[in-house]
């Protein structure tokens, strides 16, 4: 376990916080022409993203017992590289096995961490990739399904303004999209919900996770990230970071093939697999590392 977990941190450091990525086209799992329904009903992966976030989020808290003096005294990127092995732990540790859709545990948290690096590198928000990048992990409608709730985030600072534009996305992607289309966008829009609530500051109704976990301590002491547009409150900046994690799961990291192929228990292993991944992604979008 110990060693597997140094891989994983060692993976990480060098994707996540020396901010290298390498693509080449054996790593991407391009869609499957096949079209299916997922199941939403079986697993809540909303819920599940916000139960994996605070678990995380409360190692951190415990492990630096809330110091911000210590915190903001240390270099960024030592404060930068505690965090990611907090949150590698934490997300390795979880308890799921993707063997139905093909991966072992180190094979799929391999590619958690590629998704992770790839957002890391366009400030976690999907619309900065290329078009070729953007090709082979979502379609072109769901992306401009994911665009509009990204833009309704970056047009809206209170929560319930923005929980109402998604239900209206929702509505609008259940009349007019099916397959992998339709599969992403509900999966993202059921992470956008769950993330909205879990990043809004206490008086809007929301969880306020970053403020439970770092207290006074500005986003800026830890990220490197000079975020655009600057007009936007943090908690808005890691709610289009949770989205773009979400967005680029189904296909990037390569499961709507053995959804298509109808592998025994492949729905449940899919929706819970989401949750990790796109927590994973979220925790490191949130403090931008």
């Amino acid at each position: 376990m110990k060693n597997k977990h140094q891989n994983l941190r060692t993976s990480l450091f060098i994707f996540a916080i020396v901010f290298i990525y390498s693509c080449s086209n054996e790593s991407i799992v391009q869609q499957e022409n096949k079209c299916f329904t997922l199941d939403f009903t079986e697993v809540n992966i909303g819920e599940l993203h916000n139960q994996y976030m605070i678990k995380s989020y409360s190692k951190i808290k415990k492990n630096f017992n809330v110091d911000i003096k210590n915190m903001q005294s240390m270099p960024r990127k030592v404060l930068q590289k505690q965090l990611a092995e907090i949150i590698i732990d934490e997300y390795s540790n979880i308890q799921y096995d993707p063997t139905p859709i093909g991966y072992s545990h180190d094979q799929f948290m391999e590619k958690a961490v590629l998704l992770v690096d790839s957002l890391s590198s366009v400030q976690y928000d999907i619309r900065n990739f290329s078009d070729d990048y953007l090709n082979s992990t979502t379609t072109e409608i769901a992306y401009q399904y994911v665009e509009r709730m990204i833009n309704t985030v970056e047009s809206n600072n209170n929560l319930q303004d923005i929980y109402n534009e998604i239900d209206k996305i929702e509505r609008d992607a259940n009349e007019k999209l099916r397959g992998n289309d339709l599969a992403i966008v509900i999966g993202t829009i059921a992470i956008a919900r769950s993330s909205a609530y879990l990043w809004a500051p206490e008086n809007q109704g929301g969880y306020d996770l970053y403020s439970k976990t770092f207290g006074t301590l500005a986003p800026e002491k830890i990220t490197s990230i000079e975020w655009k547009p600057i007009r936007l409150n943090w908690w808005q900046r890691a709610l289009i970071g949770d989205m773009s994690a979400s967005a680029q799961y189904f296909i990037g990291i390569g499961v709507a093939g053995a959804l298509g192929a109808a592998a025994p228990g492949s729905n449940v292993v899919v929706l819970g697999g989401w949750a990790v991944a796109a927590g994973m992604g979220s925790a490191f979008a949130a403090v931008g590392i």
